[in-house]
């Protein structure tokens, strides 16, 4: 008997999408690392910032200002608050450096199960399907809580929403592949009569 169609496309996407998760699941774990090896670099990248944007908000209000003679106490506040605003974005909290490494072992665990459920259903071993759900459940259940730590961080900038954001998508991805195998003939891998090869 063939192995369905809808087991092939699972199967692959199952792989393309654990091995994909485990690479970046082992960059997350490195994250710390690479940190302290570019802290350097983006206190010069902070310093240039602050540099050039009080300095471009400062020409902005000398137009608005018209001579440019004076600038008032609440110009400078302003000035302090976009500065602080745009600076805290690319800020990392102890919280995320710490949790970062934790939950890349976790995704990366999850990933290589993932990827490892693809493959035996692209096989077509018998078993494949339980090992399927199983490892869409981990998935699901370890986005998640990922989700809920990234979230619990208020300290970090943009950096853990765009970790949460690729989260998201994935909890989409197999919900997506859970209706496809639900919705599918799974008879085939519940005959009996199957010979696998050895």
């Amino acid at each position: 008997m063939k192995l369905p169609t809808w087991a092939l496309i699972v199967g692959i996407t199952m792989i393309i999408f654990g091995g994909c998760g485990a690479l970046n699941n082992i960059q997350k774990i490195n994250t710390p690392k690479a940190m302290e090896q570019q802290s350097d670099i983006m206190s010069e990248i902070r310093g240039a910032i602050e540099e050039d944007l009080e300095e471009d908000l400062r020409e902005e209000m000398m137009d608005e200002e018209g001579d440019g003679s004076e600038i008032d106490s609440a110009d400078l506040e302003r000035v302090e608050k976009v500065k602080d605003t745009v600076l805290t974005m690319f800020e990392v909290s102890d919280y995320y450096k710490k949790w970062i490494v934790r939950l890349g072992i976790i995704g990366a665990i999850a990933a290589l199960f993932y990827c490892i459920a693809g493959i035996l259903l692209v096989m077509g071993k018998r078993f494949a399907l339980q090992v399927v759900y199983v490892a869409i459940g981990v998935s699901i259940v370890s986005l998640i809580f990922q989700v809920i730590i990234l979230s619990l961080d208020k300290e970090t900038g943009v950096i853990s929403s765009f970790s949460n954001f690729g989260n998201y998508f994935m909890i989409f991805v197999n919900i997506i592949l859970l209706v496809i195998i639900l919705a599918s003939d799974r008879s085939y891998f519940y005959k009996h009569e199957i010979f696998e090869d050895s």
